[in-house]
């Protein structure tokens, strides 16, 4: 026989099943998690090891229970070899000693299995998963600056430094792997995971302390890379920053493109392509932390993991320029793609062509562009001048200036995404004098359902007895709509 050694780890999380992520810690959860540990070293008989689908994020997840209670799963570096023990058993489950239990806030233990060597590498149910569809045909997620560089830095590792790393200049060495481990901070790909454990074991091969010691952020990047401060930052820091990018803005305007600006019709072809995501993982698209955990555990390819995150950041800018939530949908959600047949668009889409056009580099293309806009702006100007009755705008102040108002309040509006920014130009509007407060009712059929999604946040933000708008950009945007009002009189 055979002694077999694994570590639990999650035991916070096991002791504190009710925390949300993104929720700090507090005293109670570490009080909690403490006595979970000590009830471990000083109560449990035995551990015993079961493959579990109670863990949402990672399918080849061990989970260990002590007297009827989970208490952690098997470590992501000890799953193999967790995976392998139970399929060569034959059984179910399997039981293990305990042998160590590290009493801290973040506290874990490990235990014993004893059995036979194994024989076999069993594969992971994530290494089973067909990514075909994903690999090819589809738009990728721009690389950034670090990614570049964290691939340069690992062609050096793999070919010079790491093929023995007891010979390699230490100075170089450190330096590669600084390198590589910032570029892979929020790299969920499967390569990323295997080229981590590989450089590990080279550098823990090594006969120097001194390069013993380089594989320490290599470990502590694996232990944490799924971890909940890690995925906090991601959703919060390293997400907007790649969706603010200059390669994502150059994505979302070929998007754009190819479908015509129809943002409804393009937003189903994206359902349509994730809802085919295995592990049902599209239900899961309003969690960005759960996405990326799913992600990371179920072993993606770099290039599908490209192609899969350039489509949730194409879905969230469309929900965003719809004015939607970033959730799963059913068909009764989508709407319906119009063309510019109302006049009072076309200043709208004036505005998108615009600017699509100032971010081209080409001269030709730009002046086509400009033209282009001249074109729209005469055909607007001859739609007003041939309408024989202005809209029936009914919260407008004046019947004679309907169109006019309702054109600058679109606007204004134009570009904008928070409530308070959408209703400011409606604000300026009732101050002025231009129009009276509308109805939420009124406001949706105008200037579309989605475009507020919260009631009282448009009741707040219209209310004449309140004042949430002050400063020079609100002022200039009443003096607007004082002086459309008093032209022609």
């Amino acid at each position: 026989m055979t002694e077999h050694r694994l570590k639990i780890t999650g035991v916070h999380y096991a002791a504190n099943p009710d925390q949300v992520a993104g929720q700090p810690d507090t005293e109670e959860m570490h009080v909690r998690t403490l006595e979970m540990l000590r009830w471990v070293r000083d109560e449990a008989p035995f551990v015993v090891l079961a493959p579990t689908s109670e863990c949402h994020e990672n399918p080849d997840a061990v989970t260990a229970r002590v007297l009827g209670r989970r208490i952690g799963y098997v470590g992501d570096d000890w799953l193999q070899k967790a995976r392998d023990l139970l399929a060569q058993s034959g059984e179910p489950m399997m039981m293990a000693r305990v042998t160590e239990v590290v009493v801290e806030r973040h506290g874990w233990l490990w235990v014993t299995v004893d059995a036979d060597e194994l024989k076999n590498q069993m594969p992971l149910s994530s290494m089973q998963i067909d990514w075909q569809p994903w690999l090819s045909g589809l738009p990728l997620l721009p690389k950034s600056d670090a990614e570049e560089a964290e691939q340069e830095a690992a062609f050096v590792l793999d070919h010079v430094l790491l093929k023995d790393a007891g010979k390699a200049d230490l100075g170089q060495l450190k330096t590669y792997l600084d390198i590589w481990l910032r570029g892979s901070r929020h790299d969920l790909s499967r390569e990323a995971r295997q080229q981590r454990a590989l450089y590990i074991e080279r550098i823990m091969a090594a006969e120097s302390k001194e390069v013993r010691r380089l594989a320490d952020g290599l470990i502590e990047q694996r232990k944490s890379i799924c971890g909940r401060t890690m995925l906090n930052e991601r959703c919060s820091e390293w997400w907007p920053e790649r969706m603010a990018s200059e390669g994502a803005r150059r994505l979302w305007q070929q998007w754009r493109l190819r479908h015509d600006n129809r943002l409804w019709s393009g937003l189903r072809q994206i359902d349509s392509r994730l809802r085919q995501l295995p592990g049902a993982l599209y239900e899961d698209i309003g969690r960005l932390d759960e996405i990326f955990a799913r992600l990371y555990y179920m072993n993606t390819p770099r290039q599908a993991l490209r192609a899969i995150l350039a489509q949730v950041m194409l879905r969230q800018l469309a929900c965003q320029e719809l004015g939607i939530e970033m959730r799963p949908m059913t068909e009764p959600d989508y709407g319906h793609d119009g063309v510019v047949s109302n006049p009072m668009d076309i200043p709208t889409t004036i505005g998108r062509v615009r600017e699509y056009g100032k971010s081209l580099r080409d001269r030709s293309q730009r002046q086509t562009i400009d033209l282009l806009v001249h074109w729209l702006r005469d055909d607007y100007e001859q739609s007003l001048a041939q309408t024989s009755e202005p809209p029936q705008t009914t919260m407008v102040v004046n019947a004679s200036k309907a169109a006019a108002v309702i054109t600058l309040l679109r606007q204004l509006m134009e570009g904008k995404q928070k409530p308070k920014d959408v209703l400011m130009p409606v604000r300026a509007a009732m101050d002025a004098g231009a129009i009276r407060r509308p109805t939420w009712e009124e406001f949706g059929l105008e200037f579309g359902a989605g475009r507020v999604k919260n009631k009282s946040s448009f009741s707040d933000y219209t209310n004449p007895d309140k004042e949430p708008y002050t400063g020079a950009d609100f002022l200039a945007m009443k003096e607007k709509f004082r002086q459309l009002m008093v032209e022609g009189q």
